[in-house]
């Protein structure tokens, strides 16, 4: 895929702020230069001339920079054409069951983290396959319809998805209802145009009974190919604000739950330390097809904010560095103090 990038300015006058901050600029260095004359008058050496450049020029890279964000420049990419099959389609389901919020400890990461992170690496494993997203307890809702932006992917996947951001439908101790899936077969979650469909679901397993045969024959009728992957462990536990573990306790019998119902309807399941074979078999399960050219298109990312950051480190260079004679700054009374002393200094030595 060609990739060109070009640097424009969305408010090149911004510039001018260089203009602007001369005069203040200048008082500053000439500030600087009477202070080192007065250290000649009372007998001190003078700073050597590193740092009275570094002095003079530290500021004026701050103003460089602020300039420069001013101007807002844009990287512009033009991502250029790419091949999207257009038989073929995808949607990942994510288990937000409270069940998903399970961990090894207060600190690790959580098993809807986890299924976020395996959600995005088979996703980049599909590049030419357009790619939704839906949530699911005991019914299914989708949050983004397949489409064959990866950003736009990683983005719903990381920012959207969070457990029980849409409540179940019925009060139960176990929201988790993976027949739900069967929904997206007839529901409108794949555009008729796809004839090869994946659902690819990311779940810790723990659902309420469920007869596997009867899900199954519903995936099967809307030629849903299915892959499953598994996360989860048996130490993790669901713990509280406070870090204290809640009543939850995990079920050993989710893999062979997941198991039994991937072979029911012709798919596959893995735990999420297997998210290679897993990939594989999603590939597998597309196959080839036909492809159509994607619109040229082309994104942009702002270089002002990082601009505006970087101009903070020259002055911090300069409030670390002792800018007068060696020590730093506190406010102008005690460099005051601190020169009369050094001078009261040399007058006792001589």
């Amino acid at each position: 895929m060609n990739l060109l990038a070009v640097i424009t300015f969305l408010t090149p006058r911004g510039g001018l702020v260089v203009l602007a901050a001369g005069l203040p600029l200048a008082a500053l260095v000439l500030g600087h230069r009477r202070l080192v004359r007065a250290c000649v008058v009372v007998r001190l050496a003078p700073p050597p001339r590193a740092r009275e450049a570094a002095f003079a020029l530290a500021p004026f890279a701050c103003v460089v920079l602020l300039a420069a964000a001013a101007t807002q420049p844009v990287v512009a990419s033009d991502t250029g054409n790419r091949r999207i099959r257009t038989d073929a389609e995808a949607m990942f389901v994510f288990d937000i069951s409270r069940s998903m919020l399970a961990a090894g400890s207060p600190d690790a990461q959580t098993r809807l983290s986890r299924a976020r992170t395996a959600a995005v690496q088979l996703r980049s494993g599909l590049p030419e396959i357009p790619a939704g997203v839906a949530t699911l307890t005991d019914h299914i809702s989708p949050n983004l319809f397949p489409i064959a932006d990866e950003p736009t992917f990683e983005a719903t996947a990381r920012r959207v998805v969070d457990v029980l951001q849409v409540p179940p439908l019925e009060a139960a101790p176990n929201a988790t209802f993976l027949p739900a899936l069967t929904s997206v077969a007839s529901d409108g979650f794949f555009t008729p145009q796809a004839t090869r469909r994946l659902v690819i679901m990311l779940t810790d397993g723990e659902s309420r009974p469920f007869d596997a045969e009867a899900a199954a024959r519903a995936l099967r009728r809307g030629h849903i190919q299915l892959v499953l992957v598994h996360l989860w462990a048996p130490n993790e536990r669901v713990y509280g604000e406070d870090g204290a573990p809640e009543r939850y306790r995990p079920d050993a019998t989710s893999a062979q739950l997941l198991t039994s119902f991937a072979e029911a309807a012709g798919g596959q399941s893995f735990d999420e330390r297997e998210l290679d074979g897993a990939g594989r078999a999603a590939r597998a399960a597309l196959g080839r097809g036909p492809t159509r050219a994607e619109e040229r298109s082309v994104r942009g990312r702002a270089l002002g904010p990082f601009l505006a950051l970087a101009s903070l480190l020259p002055l911090a260079f300069v409030l670390w560095r002792r800018t007068l004679l060696g020590r730093a700054p506190q406010d102008a009374l005690s460099d005051l103090r601190w020169l009369f002393g050094r001078a009261r200094q040399s007058g006792e030595r001589g």
